[in-house]
């Protein structure tokens, strides 16, 4: 059986002697491995990091993968090739949305979050707030954003909760109350939105850190992202 979907990509790993197994997330699908016969160069040229596909799937009930009959690209980033900052920036939201989409069911919301997403990474000038901007948003797909801040909650964050509370919890695991302020900011804002004042690059490090935590506490398995250091530097 036939099926057309628009993919993003994910990871490429070699499988047997002349084929790739391409970890999409298809807009239709939801994720999915696909068999990519490798031995084509035009196909492997189309697999990098979160390129935007269009795919002609044949899924059979006898075999494990789908393979893919036909791929094109449906969108080439114009700036990532040419600039380290996006291309660091493309990095890191491959891995982060490499281990944290797990849902072999489609999103349509969250799908077309992601192609914003990528092209406010692609055509933004100024990136220095983005991978927060974009960590906090992807948040709210995927379940766990947190509570909104109003008078009278608290003014510290607490990472496990998702909430902001008054006094200390017997865990550790709380922002304290200048970087709660600014996640505040975070959570009010916009994906892309220039933020007036900027976040200090002290700050907005230590955001990047404790976001990863969040992510982590609520998403079992996801661990340390590692492009998160490559970043810090970059964007300092």
């Amino acid at each position: 059986m036939l099926h057309a979907t628009r993919a993003l990509v994910l990871r490429t790993f070699k499988h047997k002697d002349h084929s790739l197994v391409l970890r999409a997330y298809t807009e239709d699908l939801g994720v999915r491995s696909l068999a990519v016969r490798s031995r084509d160069r035009r196909h492997r040229g189309l697999l990098g990091p979160l390129n935007r596909l269009q795919l002609v799937l044949d899924e059979r009930p006898d075999r494990e993968l789908a393979s893919v009959k036909e791929i094109s690209l449906e969108e080439p980033f114009r700036r990532v090739g040419n600039e380290p900052l996006r291309m660091s920036v493309l990095l890191f939201m491959q891995e982060v949305l490499y281990r944290a989409l797990r849902e072999e069911s489609a999103d349509v919301r969250l799908f077309h979050f992601i192609q914003l997403a990528l092209e406010h990474m692609d055509s933004d000038e100024d990136l220095s707030h983005f991978p927060l901007q974009f960590l906090v948003h992807l948040s709210k797909h995927l379940g766990f954003f947190p509570e909104a801040r109003y008078e009278g909650t608290g003014d510290r964050f607490d990472l496990r909760e998702g909430c902001f509370i008054g006094g200390f919890p017997e865990h550790s695991q709380v922002l304290d109350v200048e970087t709660s302020r600014e996640l505040t900011r975070l959570l009010r804002g916009r994906l892309g939105e220039v933020m007036t004042p900027p976040i200090v690059p002290r700050m907005r490090a230590h955001l990047l850190e404790q976001l990863n935590v969040y992510f982590a506490l609520h998403l079992s398995g996801l661990g340390q992202f590692r492009s998160v250091e490559v970043l810090k530097q970059v964007l300092a």
